[in-house]
């Protein structure tokens, strides 16, 4: 048996914040204060992830026994091993031309290429 199956989905929404500033906090208990980095939200989904797709293909080889039936398969998920994004998180890069750092968009990506091989037995214990 020969099988195959193409996924594809449009990009997940998600919220990603539109921009970030430093607040001010002042310590009760002195006169440290520190500046935490606040992000800002406009709407919720407001963005979409890039689209999901990828490919698998599976190859079985089915041999009828006397005491049953076994099957070796050989597969691959994702065999173009596309970077489908999983999650998006705020990040920063270093800019060379500049020597400082710039906000980024960071994607994390799961499953590349995935292959696997598998074997399965199915006895008959009704035949004679």
């Amino acid at each position: 048996e020969i099988s195959g199956e193409w996924v594809y989905s449009t990009g997940n929404a998600i919220t990603l914040p539109v921009a970030t500033y430093e607040g001010t906090f002042g310590s009760l208990y002195g006169s440290e204060s520190y500046l935490p980095t606040v992000n800002y939200y406009s709407s919720r989904n407001g963005f979409r992830m890039k689209a999901y797709h990828r490919i698998d293909f599976s190859v079985s080889f089915i041999k009828q026994k006397k005491w049953g039936e076994r099957t070796w398969n050989i597969s691959v998920y994702n065999a173009y091993s596309r970077k489908n994004p999983y999650f998006i998180y705020p990040g920063s890069a270093y800019d060379a031309n500049t020597g400082t750092y710039k906000p980024v968009f960071k994607q994390i990506s799961l499953f590349p290429i995935l292959p696997s091989i598998s074997y399965s037995f199915k006895i008959n214990k009704w035949k004679k």
